[in-house]
């Protein structure tokens, strides 16, 4: 796997000796670098000839070079430390300093890999700056613990070598073991934040430069007042927080280095408020200091990526949650939910129902067995959607609802005005002849005809089922009117029926062109309902037709309900001569003469 995905991986791979999988120029970066940060560091040294500093800037760029390139990275470390070591202690003086030299790199690098190595197998490799917890873990472990024993032993080889007196071994080592910690704690989280975040830093950068600007101009002015004998270090602390919310853990990082290295300078030439009487007493104090806001802007870019990440997540679950109601309505339709007074179908209750008065219609394609038996299943399923989604805008956009498909045919529900149910027929019948003439023009096309019954009144809606699997429904002897008022279609030969009830709810019946048909007792039904058909969708010559022959065909109608048939005979047959189509004129007709 290649060394930049390790914090990615499942567990850590302490592979020190595959060493093609770090380029040979990373080596030598590494020790170099080591190397020159070594000796900047050891310009601040506190104790001299022990190479004890107040930060150990090589250890935090030496553990975080190593956490993205990779564990073989140890040999480049080796280099540096024995370079930085080699020419600090003059280990060439004697064979003595040479094997003390040797002893100081050994534990010294040993202490880098382990770092590392418990960071990543105690967060599982991931990126420590995303949470707190893992953040915390990496101060304790990877920078703290793992380095302990390096500042038990190291001060002990200076001492047993006689480089340090035994009375400074105590001094000596909790400088020692702070200084790595505090390296590590201030540079490495730097150098891992710029490895993964740089781009997206660059883009902040270019989206807040004001702002960046004037962070950096603000820390100059602080730096230049702390030099120059006033004790602001702390001013630069809101910097740091203003620096994590606008430009994440990248910039808070990149500036707390830069505040570190201002307070650690200008506590070692005397000019901070950290100058004490002693230097064991200036150094904890500014250690302490470099431990607060170094772990506190740790912690807080921690808990900024925890709230970026939760808000990621509630904006997924959102979209989700947004995805599933849109699924959720193509079965089960909001205004179902409305009626029933629910603002989620996470509401809906087995048993849930309630009582309305409502407009019911139902839709079906003529002959629809006889044409789907020219098609394949695909086809077929291809074709009933397509004729489906092109009905449904006309009943949503008159505020109806599809309350359930039955194969190809239809039921809608409307609550508000009867004109709802009225209007979305005809405008069907209307897409219907659009249809015909667009897409079924060729002759093996067979024109699409439906019939559309209509009936309004009370009807129970709610939800029926078992435990575990229920659904919406209406249960009314208006929805079994409305059914059957549609097949009555057929027989007549017209495409839209509506019943005597649906008619006394419009609100001005004139506004359609309409007559009566029947009285007739369907199926079901002990009393007979008187059924009308509205033709505004017929054809234009059709329905000039009807409207010339309409009062005609009432006074007809009017005389054969009346038992006059002989009369009623000659005037349907006047209808019959005006209007040759008119299938209800010719029903009448026969039923005259028979």
């Amino acid at each position: 796997m290649p060394p930049q995905l390790k914090f990615f991986n499942t567990y850590p791979q302490l592979d020190l000796f595959s060493f093609h999988r770090v380029a040979w120029w990373k080596q030598i970066v590494v020790a170099i670098t080591y190397y020159i940060t070594a000796l900047l560091s050891h310009t601040f040294t506190t104790y001299p000839n022990t190479g004890s500093t107040p930060i150990w800037i090589p250890g935090g760029i030496a553990v975080g070079l190593i956490a993205i390139w990779g564990y073989p990275l140890w040999l480049g470390v080796f280099i540096g430390v024995f370079i930085a070591e080699f020419t600090i202690f003059q280990a060439w003086t004697s064979v003595k300093t040479l094997i003390f030299t040797i002893l100081i790199v050994v534990i010294v690098t040993a202490g880098k890999v382990l770092s590392v190595y418990w960071m990543e197998y105690l967060i599982a490799n991931k990126y420590f700056l995303n949470t707190a917890k893992d953040t915390i873990q990496f101060m304790v472990y990877g920078c703290f613990l793992s380095h302990l024993p390096v500042a038990i032993l190291c001060p002990l080889l200076l001492c047993i070598f006689g480089q340090a007196p035994w009375q400074l071994y105590t001094d000596i080592a909790l400088t020692w073991w702070l200084s790595d910690s505090f390296g590590i704690l201030i540079f490495t989280p730097l150098i891992v934040a710029w490895h993964k975040n740089i781009i997206s830093f660059n883009h902040l950068l270019h989206r807040f430069w004001v702002e960046s600007i004037i962070i950096l101009l603000l820390t100059l002015v602080i730096s230049g007042s702390i030099y120059t004998g006033h004790n602001v270090e702390y001013l630069l602390v809101p910097l740091l927080v203003w620096s994590a919310f606008r430009f994440k853990e990248l910039g808070a990082t990149l500036l707390l280095v830069i505040i570190t290295v201002i307070v650690v300078i200008g506590t070692v030439k005397g000019y901070s408020s950290f100058v004490q009487e002693s230097i064991k007493n200036s150094l904890l104090l500014l250690q302490s200091f470099i431990a607060c806001i170094g772990m506190t802007t740790l912690v807080l870019n921690a808990i900024l990526n925890e709230n970026d990440q939760v808000k990621n997540e509630l904006r997924l679950a959102n979209t989700s949650l947004i995805n599933q109601n849109e699924s959720y309505a193509r079965f089960i339709p909001h205004q179902f939910l409305q009626l029933l007074n629910k603002s989620s179908i996470i509401d809906v209750k087995l048993g849930d129902q309630i009582q309305l008065e409502m407009s019911v219609l139902f839709s079906d394609i003529r002959d629809f067995t006889q044409l789907s038996e020219t098609m394949i299943p695909e086809d077929n399923f291809k074709f009933i959607n397509s004729y489906l989604s092109l009905m449904e805008p006309a009943i949503t956009e008159n505020n109806g609802f599809i309350d359930k498909y039955i194969g190809d045919a239809i039921m809608a529900l409307f609550s508000g005005e009867a004109d709802n149910s009225v209007k979305a027929s005809i405008a069907m019948l209307k897409l219907l002849d659009e249809y015909n003439n667009t897409n079924r023009g060729s002759p093996n096309r067979p024109k699409l005809q439906i019939g559309i019954g209509i009936n309004t009144g009370y009807l129970m809606l709610g939800t029926v089922g078992g435990k575990n699997r229920m659904d919406g429904t209406v249960i009314s002897d208006a929805v079994n009117l409305a059914s059957r008022v549609e097949g009555l279609t057929k027989n007549y030969g017209v495409s839209l029926l509506i019943t005597e009830y649906t008619y006394a709810k419009l609100k001005n019946p004139s506004n359609y062109n309409m007559r009566i048909i029947d009285t007739v007792k369907v199926k079901g039904k002990s009393q007979a309902v008187t059924v009308y058909e509205v033709f505004d969708a017929d054809l234009p010559e059709i329905k000039y037709q009807k409207l010339a022959t309409l009062s005609i065909f009432a006074e007809a109608l009017l005389l054969y309900n009346q038992g006059k048939l002989v009369d009623a005979e000659r005037l349907f047959n006047d209808c019959l001569q005006k209007n040759p189509g008119d299938h209800v004129a010719y029903i009448y007709y026969q039923r005259c003469r028979n």
